[in-house]
């Protein structure tokens, strides 16, 4: 991976990507807050806040939590590869029935950088989680790595 500015995240563990991007994107988030309570009147900043750009990012994941949402996801997408194909395509495919099984699971954090990072650490979940969901993770930590104001 290589960011706008050509900095590099070779050598580094899809943990240690995934926890650079995030907190780059968690730094990013709270300028941008700080710059819109500065620079906003109060009904400026009321309607900003409405808007779903200026909603909180997930929050960046600790080691364990980190190991738990890729568990969630490797392990949803394991059923659904060992599980009956018949039902995935009456589902709407395969990464239809990951979404709507994923979103049951108590605890799972919707986050495209945690599914980029499932996909490069489990080999099963590349047919599961779509490219244009692992491909946008892959860019979120690559926007928002080393991210300074």
């Amino acid at each position: 991976m290589v960011n706008a500015n050509g900095q590099t995240l070779n050598g580094k563990t899809p943990f240690q990507a995934y926890r650079i991007g995030a907190v780059g994107r968690d730094a990013e988030y709270a300028h941008r807050m700080a710059q819109a309570q500065a620079n906003f009147t109060p009904a400026q900043l009321a309607n900003f806040m409405n808007y779903p750009s200026s909603q909180p990012p997930p929050h960046s994941q600790s080691m364990d939590g980190y190991s738990y949402q890729l568990a969630i996801r490797e392990t949803v997408c394991r059923r659904i590869v060992t599980g009956s194909v018949i039902t995935a395509f009456l589902a709407g495919g395969v990464n239809a029935l990951y979404q709507s099984r994923i979103a049951e699971v108590t605890g799972y954090i919707r986050d495209p950088m945690l599914d980029w990072a499932a996909c490069v650490t489990y080999s099963n979940c590349n047919g599961t989680i779509s490219n244009q969901q692992r491909d946008w993770g892959r860019s979120q930590i690559e926007h928002f790595m080393y991210w300074q104001p």
